[in-house]
């Protein structure tokens, strides 16, 4: 009976664990191939929105940029046209004149 319990938690534990990281991979990688509806409850854990409106007022404009022009080009090299793109980080705060800049210097 032991034994049986074993598999059968061993068995839950990984498939908890591959579920968990292909959304962790999935929300990190490719969010914009996630569905809308669910996009927010899959990726709320990484956008740390607290965290983000505290240290928001203190990044100027071209360190937001910065940071958005690997994930430009990354969007970019998965077939996203720079209006999904726009749309994209607009939904998630991402404030225009920072993601404008970040698909010049992404070019």
């Amino acid at each position: 009976l032991i034994i049986g319990l074993n598999i059968l938690l061993n068995v839950f534990i990984g498939m908890t664990k591959t579920v968990y990281f292909t959304l962790f991979y999935t929300s990190v990688m490719m969010p914009m191939k996630i569905v809308p509806e669910y996009r927010e409850e899959v990726t709320h854990y990484l956008l740390h929105q607290a965290e983000s409106q505290t240290t928001a007022s203190t990044e100027t404009t071209q360190e937001k940029t910065d940071k958005l022009i690997p994930f430009v080009k990354q969007y970019r090299a998965q077939g996203y046209t720079d209006e999904e793109i726009t749309g994209f980080l607009a939904k998630n705060n991402w404030p225009a004149e920072a993601v404008r800049e970040a698909l010049k210097k992404a070019k």
